[in-house]
């Protein structure tokens, strides 16, 4: 397994080719039809989370992706090295169990998916007590968490920053946040599919402008 890609987003993150490039760096599509989805903070028996799947399908385009392939050819990413088997053994078995370490494999933060019914592996493993958006199997009827091991998963990347995912380590699992809120209408279904792009972003510039409506407020109050 000689070939080795780092995905375009990620080159961008790190210097390594323009920002400003034109190309597109990746394209996401959801199967099925908006009745398979709930977009609320209530998901419905038999739907999925639709925030936590366009978020998993985000991070992969940020270059959170494996190379490890069931047929040839296969090849490494930058996040494949970060997989474990032990301390100091790096590993790029498809069916073998690994694990994610950002410290030479002295401490797991996660498990990687090597489940024998397929899925990427770059994910984390499914098990019944698992709730993560990235993991490689997501259950009908219930939501998934944005966990600070995913945030560390996208610093090794190059999108770092001041966040929960620093504390990792000693926390792996503590829930950054639940992306699921009720909203005050619920736009139509192909809306929402137009606005999923935009919605960490609108999320984030919307916090901003009521903290400081509030801010704005107090100082009245306090003048």
């Amino acid at each position: 397994m000689g070939a080795y890609w780092v995905p375009s987003s990620e080159a961008k993150a790190l210097g390594l080719i323009p920002g400003s490039q034109s190309a597109v760096d990746g394209y996401i599509g959801f199967a099925g039809t908006p009745a398979n989805f709930s977009f609320s903070s209530t998901i419905a028996a038999g739907t999925y989370d639709f925030e936590a799947v366009a978020a998993h399908e985000l991070d992969e385009v940020l270059g959170r992706i494996s190379g490890l392939s069931s047929t040839s050819p296969t090849y490494r990413t930058p996040f494949d090295l970060f997989r474990y088997s032990a301390p100091g053994a790096m590993s790029y078995s498809y069916n073998a169990s690994a694990y994610f370490s950002i410290d030479g494999g002295l401490t797991a933060l996660a498990s990687f998916n090597h489940s024998s019914s397929g899925g990427d592996r770059a994910d984390w493993l499914t098990t019944s007590a698992t709730n993560d958006i990235q993991d490689a199997f997501l259950y009908a009827g219930r939501h998934a968490n944005l966990t600070a091991v995913d945030l560390t998963g996208l610093d090794v990347l190059g999108w770092g920053g001041g966040n929960l995912g620093d504390t990792a380590v000693a926390t792996p699992g503590a829930v950054a946040f639940n992306l699921v809120q009720a909203p005050a209408a619920v736009p139509e279904a192909p809306t929402w599919l137009m606005l999923i792009a935009g919605f960490s972003v609108m999320g984030q510039a919307l916090r901003s402008q009521n903290r400081q409506v509030a801010v704005a407020r107090l100082a009245r109050k306090v003048g």
